[in-house]
């Protein structure tokens, strides 16, 4: 009896022994690993893969120990560094014959390749040097089929997809078009051209995120052509890019930025041809991250994002996307859909501007009051006679500017009594206007901080036809003034919200400009960048067009209302330097030191000279 249970049990053991070397020699899944992808590039790979006999593990370089029980291994060169101890487990697996392939650079001396014949490796780098769908699929059957080939299951893989490098493409995956006539062929064929309507060229990557990882791209598309516009996403870098944007001649590019979009030459041809660039931009930062305001945007980040695209006039630099896990760990861009939204119609509004004819368009003007004399001075501007200049040329280019007075006497006066004769915000349309525009746990601090808004809200405003002017109030309560001037952390009060919830929702305005610098809008509580839709300076400007004239010698502000109120800056000269004179004191003190030394008796002069401590001096 026990011999028969010893010999039934030798048998059993036998069967799940050659069991398991059956399964890991021909059913097992082949586990391939890859090694310091990007973030966005480890979800292409793993959520492209389509086989169920594949696993697909990654890891940052930092990460990677012991690389046992991995079938392959796929390096990416970017910026890699391995330890000796690393090397060293390469070298191991590689002795026991695992396909070691690395994605190399230019940029990079790192080249890893084991157990490949040259024709495998070339074929391995025409499937990951083109990113797409298919070739993700593909590339990791292809390398199963090279590192377990007697496995059984998804023998059968396409060949690798070239991907041009300077193409244009939509939002069909695996469609490109060499030229933009094909793309416009292929957009009247679908139903998505609309004749006489802006061209807009799109700008997202050289290739990446062309496939794959494009959530953000393809709403941004979507939204753009819902708003009548005509969309051409391209690829390419260096003088090809510029080609291509030459012979698409469009209205506007949207530039998804990693720095300059090209060199000055082609910033010289936009500008000649009016061609708008528009900067939006994804974040590597997850949208609960984006959403803490006390969390800054990388100083590597902006630079690429912002800094250097305002140096070739880039605009509206909106954040569109963030960068979150998927319910498998993976990073993936995820649409910030109201941000694309408010983008899509930012950039509608500012093209519309060029065919709506100027007699139909309203144009408020927003400016600001110091207290003292001289209260409407902007820093190197006269702020009367400089607006009302401003008023007389958009009368001459066709806009409707009726009862501006005949002379700027009278002009000034208007604008200094309009305090005594101010427009008013009705408590129920003011209230209408702020479900329309302000989330109502923004407007909560407002109401928590002031309280309910009175029956109706004073505006000091003048309007000229379809000239709207209006005071900038203070952003807060109190007496602080040159700290309300440059922020405080408090919501603003409802006199504050009244004159721009009037100008987007009453009076419609096509375009805001701001005059002189400088106001307060782009110092309200927020972040400093990568703006949400819960900041006061989006909800307050919205989709509107926005310019500000700001003074040349006040560049770091000017940053500051370009990045925070996504402001067109239209910079004006400072007045040229002139003695600058003393004040009435001690101008009157120096006149009578004169006339002491000259002779005359001045009793005074000296009791003078010690009581203002000059005499330390």
């Amino acid at each position: 009896m026990m011999s028969r249970i010893l010999t039934l049990s030798i048998i059993f053991l036998l069967l799940a022994v050659g069991g398991y070397v059956v399964y890991r020699q021909f059913m097992a899944p082949t586990r391939i690993l890859v090694v310091n992808a990007l973030e966005a590039q480890q979800a292409d790979f793993v959520l492209n893969n389509d086989s169920r006999h594949i696993s697909v593990s990654c890891v940052d370089a930092d990460q990677m120990t012991s690389l046992d029980g991995y079938d392959a291994i796929i390096f990416y060169a970017r910026r890699i560094f391995l330890t000796d101890e690393q090397m060293a487990e390469v070298q191991r697996v590689a002795s026991r014959g695992v396909p070691v392939f690395t994605k190399t650079l230019r940029t990079s001396d790192f080249v890893e390749n084991h157990n490949l014949t040259d024709a495998q490796i070339d074929t391995l780098k025409q499937y990951f040097e083109n990113d797409n769908r298919q070739n993700y699929r593909n590339g990791l059957r292809y390398l199963r089929h090279i590192a377990t080939p007697r496995r059984w299951g998804d023998q059968q893989v396409e060949l690798p997809v070239e991907v041009p490098k300077n193409m244009f493409y939509h939002r069909q995956y695996g469609q490109y078009f060499k030229t933009a006539d094909e793309l416009t062929a292929y957009l009247r064929h679908q139903g998505l051209y609309h004749e006489g309507r802006p061209t807009v060229a799109m700008i997202s990557g050289i290739t990446f995120p062309m496939e794959g990882n494009r959530e953000h791209v393809d709403t941004l598309i979507t939204m753009l052509t819902q708003r009548g516009m005509n969309v051409y996403p391209l690829t390419g870098m260096g003088k090809m890019r510029d080609r291509m944007l030459r012979q698409l001649q469009p209205d506007a590019v949207v530039y998804l930025p990693m720095g300059r979009i090209g060199n000055d030459t082609l910033i010289q041809w936009m500008q000649a041809k009016n061609v708008a660039l528009f900067t939006p931009f994804p974040i590597s930062a997850s949208h609960d991250e984006w959403l803490d305001e006390h969390v800054p945007m990388s100083s590597g980040s902006k630079n690429a994002r912002i800094v250097i695209p305002e140096i070739d006039g880039g605009i509206a630099p909106y954040c569109i996307a963030t960068q979150n896990t998927d319910d498998r760990g993976y990073y993936r861009y995820t649409a910030e859909v109201e941000r694309c939204e408010a983008l899509a119609e930012n950039v509608s509004r500012y093209l519309s501007l060029r065919t709506k004819p100027n007699g139909e368009k309203r144009i408020a003007i927003g400016y600001f009051r110091r207290p003292g004399k001289d209260a409407l001075l902007a820093s190197g501007m006269e702020v009367i006679p400089s607006m009302y200049n401003f008023l007389l040329r958009l009368r001459r280019e066709g806009y409707r500017v009726d009862g501006l007075p005949a002379t700027l006497d009278a002009f000034a006066r208007d604008v200094h009594e309009a305090a005594d004769r101010p427009l008013w915000a009705v408590k129920r349309n003011y209230e209408q206007w702020v479900k329309q525009v302000i989330p109502a746990a923004k407007y909560a601090e407002v109401t928590d901080r002031y309280g309910t808004p009175p029956d109706s809200i004073p505006m000091t405003a003048v309007r000229y036809g379809s000239v709207l002017l209006f005071l900038q109030p203070r952003p807060a309560l109190g007496d602080d003034d040159f700290r309300f001037v440059h922020g405080v952390d408090v919501a603003p009060p409802h006199s504050y919200l009244a004159p721009y919830l009037y100008m987007q929702r009453e009076f419609q305005a096509d375009a805001l400009v701001h005059f002189g610098t400088h106001g307060n809008l782009e110092f309200t509580p927020g972040r400093d960048a990568a703006m949400r839709r819960e900041d006061w300076s989006q909800q307050l400007i919205g989709p509107v067009p926005h310019f500000y004239f700001y003074t040349t010698g006040n560049i770091g502000e000017a940053v500051i209302a370009k990045r925070r109120s996504h402001a067109v800056i239209m910079t004006y000269l400072t007045p040229p330097y002139a003695e600058s004179g003393m004040r009435q004191k001690y101008n009157q003190l120096h006149q009578d030191i004169h006339k002491a030394l000259n002779g005359q008796a001045m009793p005074s002069v000296k009791q003078r000279i010690v009581a203002e401590g000059l005499h330390r001096a």
